[in-house]
């Protein structure tokens, strides 16, 4: 298409083809405006799907093996456990939520090995059950309040009134969390209510694949009331799950 005032069939003054020029000049600049804004609207579009493809791709539940998925229902079946809610429960966006939710906060505070403990807020490192003990002495006797907030759905062991906060960020498919298990275990059986022990999973993933499953497991036994019954088991026999595909 040419402009108007170049057909020899208009008769146009000088200040009207100049007017004119000026409107075409100003139309084809907005078209080319247009344009731009499209392609860039477009590229938008294309990398908002490609991110929510990826979302939705990340955060559906991750389905757990056969082979492993048995082994939870058996130890489900030992725990006198409805087998057929565990195995919905244990696939279920609501288990994984809640081990997202520890995993994120174990983040927030800078965990990068398991187990990791807190005590009242303060990160520790005990290489015995004497020295776990004496840590948790200190604390009984009010030398440092507790600064870390206990959620609602924490899974807690004690009284939420105690004045010693014991947090783990923990794997169940890693063998340093195994050899502290029993440990904790004792001080909680000693201990009773003078304690809370929280247990907030954080499966490295990377080297635990299992991990995550085993996670998700804890908190389907968890929906029945029984996280801590298998916590221990999945410590017990960590051996006989571990490395199943």
């Amino acid at each position: 298409m040419y402009p108007r005032w170049m057909d020899d069939d208009i008769k146009l003054t000088k200040k009207e083809k100049r007017e004119l020029a000026k409107e075409e000049k100003a139309k084809t600049r907005e078209k080319s405006e247009w344009t731009g804004r499209l392609k860039k609207i477009g590229v938008v579009v294309i990398i908002a799907a490609v991110v929510f493809g990826l979302f939705k791709l990340l955060s559906a539940p991750q389905k757990v093996s056969s082979k492993l998925g048995e082994k939870f229902e058996t130890y489900a079946n030992e725990l006198g456990l409805d087998v057929e809610q565990f195995k919905q429960d244990i696939q279920s966006s609501e288990s994984e939520g809640k081990v997202t939710q520890d995993i994120a906060s174990g983040n927030s505070f800078g965990v990068n090995a398991t187990p990791t403990f807190y005590l009242n807020g303060e990160k520790i490192q005990p290489g015995s059950y004497d020295e776990f003990k004496a840590f948790v002495e200190k604390v009984k006797n009010g030398e440092k309040e507790n600064s870390m907030e206990v959620k609602v759905n924490d899974n807690v062991k004690g009284s939420r009134e105690a004045k010693a906060v014991l947090i783990e960020y923990s794997d169940f498919q890693c063998p340093a969390c195994q050899v502290y298990y029993p440990v904790v275990k004792q001080l909680t059986e000693e201990l009773g209510n003078e304690i809370l022990v929280v247990y907030r999973h954080f499966p490295l993933t990377t080297i635990h694949p299992n991990a995550l499953p085993a996670a998700k497991a804890a908190e389907a036994a968890g929906k029945q009331g029984k996280f801590w019954e298998m916590h221990d088991m999945l410590f017990d026999k960590q051996s006989e799950w571990s490395a199943l595909r």
